[in-house]
């Protein structure tokens, strides 16, 4: 009997033999917001996403050598593949086309792009870094494993390491005033850490105005104040989320969190004293 092997297949078989190589991929969602408001997302998810806001993860994929010696990582693909699963189903989904970015090249805090070739050299602990947004189909409310492929070796022909290629995300309709709330504050924070600063803004007054017992609205809002040079508004706000604090308006800070309570009226009257 003869069997047919693809080179492909081949040189898997091959590279799983060589042992574990030490170029490890990573992968996680930079702009991950901690929830403040609700309940955080249902394990094994570790970030939560709600149906109306921008289903987009913003992805960060790291290959990283972690040996103390020169390596290279070799593939001809050039391509960096996403699977969308339902879990624990299983169940495929279609993932829209999404641009692969050239990499960048991290060592020692200094970050450069550089071209993706077959074969690129890492320094000792240097890491190639690709970034990307991820816009995701319209989904129901349940849990999701976004997979990563990323292939190649090193120069041994060893396969590069998984070391954490799944990230988790829950989807979760919104249905109370928390989690409207908890989408308003998210907003502001994701506007910022994108650097759009004057939308944030925007973002922040809906969010005070809609949540007007937010004491994280109203903080959001004074540090975008002050951010952007209106010293008086920020003031007033920082006011705001203090008299909110001392009247025990916003349900997430109550009279059995005192010492946080004092803690953060003590970190926002410093603030203001800075300002004045």
């Amino acid at each position: 009997m003869m069997f047919t092997v693809s080179v492909a297949l081949m040189s898997q078989v091959i590279a799983s033999a060589q042992g574990v190589s030490p170029l490890e991929v990573v992968m996680n969602d930079t702009h991950s917001i901690p929830t403040a408001y609700v309940a955080p997302p249902m394990l094994p998810a570790t970030y939560l996403m709600f149906i109306g806001e921008e289903l987009r993860p913003h992805l960060e994929i790291t290959l990283v050598n972690s040996s103390d010696e020169t390596q290279r990582f070799i593939t001809a693909q050039r391509n960096v593949g996403l699977v969308l699963r339902s879990y624990p189903e299983g169940r495929s989904l279609d993932v829209p086309n999404f641009d692969v970015p050239q990499p960048e090249e991290v060592l020692e805090g200094t970050r450069r792009p550089v071209r993706w070739d077959d074969e690129m050299v890492l320094a000792p602990h240097e890491q190639l870094l690709w970034t990307l947004d991820l816009g995701l189909p319209v989904i129901g409310p349940g849990i999701y494993a976004i997979e990563l492929a990323l292939r190649g070796t090193d120069e041994n022909r060893r396969l590069i390491t998984q070391r954490a290629s799944t990230v988790y995300i829950e989807v979760r309709r919104p249905t109370t005033n928390a989690e409207q709330k908890e989408i308003a504050v998210r907003s502001v924070v994701r506007f910022e850490l994108q650097g759009r600063r004057n939308e944030a803004l925007e973002a922040a007054i809906r969010a005070v105005q809609q949540h007007p017992e937010s004491v994280v609205a109203s903080e959001l809002l004074a540090e975008l104040y002050e951010t952007l040079g209106g010293r008086a508004e920020a003031i007033a706000s920082y006011s705001r989320a203090i008299a909110l604090l001392q009247s025990n308006a916003d349900p997430l800070f109550t009279p059995r969190r005192s010492q946080d309570v004092q803690e953060s009226i003590v970190r926002l009257r410093s603030r203001i004293q800075r300002l004045r």
